[in-house]
């Protein structure tokens, strides 16, 4: 069993034959850029509107928010239900106040959370609104959109790799100066995954200080962005290359373990419902009903590391409960192909303490 639980991965599971992906299909167009963020500066570069103005989900990451605003965007945002379903009440009450060029969805943790609203979203399409979906979440699930006009992703969720960010299209885009993929990026991550291998093989504080140290350099590296860069040929490789079946069969598996052990804590409520063969989750998110830092702090002490997704962007105004419930009380525990039934085990043992 691992030592510990969660936080930044450093293994690299490859197998031999190459992975064949949706958007190397005929009929769509892409490009590889450093990052998720770097992907959305493309499309705002590819997006020629004189409003420049987007509707975003309420629930988001503050990097899908601020390449819109470095671009010079006007965001609102409509909100989303504690099932992470779109609010479709909010969602066209704010397209007919702020009428936006381009509306941003996406799905969440890996699952189908856009199935019930996709009636009013090709409504919005068939009015001429661009329609983006954020596959970050979901680009390892088979629930993407058939009808979106422009999907991006970031690749670094799911597996360790040093770079790499998507932007796909349905029509050619236009040509980009894009500046050569940042080569540092590469030697820093594969240095924090040689100092995390170093520390679960031979555990001390030192070497837990070093990792991080490491890693907060890798990631401020992939951060940068001021100009489109390409994503570094071997991330290109890793993501050719990594395990995807050994991927969705190790997170379906852990997730519907953990889901079925959850039942019986009347304090913590799943967000989602059972994972099912086209879905790989991301994590397995719940509602706590009590302070979340205490149990994230209990979690973290016992060697399980559970992030907040996410912490509430600056950007935005929480004004309603429903919002400030899911910046408040979801809290993530890692499924991830890393672990199997011990460490799930491990996981409840930690939680029956707790409760």
């Amino acid at each position: 069993m691992q030592t510990e639980i969660g936080s930044d991965f450093w293994q690299l599971d490859l197998k031999n034959e190459k992975n064949i992906f949706w958007w190397e299909a005929t009929g769509y167009f892409y490009n590889y850029y450093k990052s998720g963020r770097n992907a959305i500066k493309a499309l705002c570069k590819c997006l020629d509107r004189s409003n420049k103005t987007i509707l975003l989900p309420v629930y988001t990451c503050e990097s899908v928010i601020i390449p819109f605003i470095e671009e010079n965007w006007k965001v609102f945002f409509y909100n989303i239900r504690l099932n992470l379903q779109i609010d479709m009440d909010s969602l066209l009450k704010m397209y007919n106040e702020v009428n936006p060029d381009v509306v941003l969805f996406q799905g969440y943790f890996g699952f189908d959370t856009t199935k019930a609203s996709i009636d009013v979203l090709k409504n919005l399409s068939d009015c001429g609104c661009i329609l983006v979906e954020d596959i970050t979440s979901n680009f390892l699930s088979n629930n993407m959109t058939d009808f979106a006009d422009f999907y991006i992703s970031s690749f670094r969720k799911y597996f360790a790799i040093p770079d790499g960010g998507i932007l796909v299209s349905r029509k050619e885009m236009p040509k980009l100066d894009v500046e050569e993929a940042v080569e540092r990026v590469v030697e820093d991550a594969l240095l924090a995954y040689a100092a995390k291998q170093a520390y679960f093989e031979k555990p001390s504080a030192e070497k837990k200080s070093e990792f991080k140290k490491l890693y907060k350099v890798f990631y401020n590296d992939v951060e940068v962005n001021d100009k489109l860069y390409r994503m570094n040929l071997m991330s290109k490789e890793i993501l050719e290359k990594i395990d995807i079946r050994k991927i969705k069969t190790k997170r379906q598996n852990n997730y519907n373990y953990l889901l079925y052990e959850l039942q019986k804590y009347h304090d913590i409520t799943p967000v989602l419902g059972e994972c099912t063969s086209g879905v790989t989750p991301l994590f397995i998110p719940i509602y706590y009903n009590g302070k979340r830092e205490r149990l994230q702090e209990y979690l973290a002490y016992n060697g399980i590391y559970c992030p907040v997704i996410w912490p509430k962007p600056s950007q935005i105004i929480v004004e309603d409960d429903l919002t400030r419930s899911l910046y408040e009380k979801m809290l993530c525990i890692p499924i991830d192909q890393r672990y199997g039934v011990d460490e799930m085990k491990e996981i409840i043992r930690v939680l029956n303490e707790f409760v």
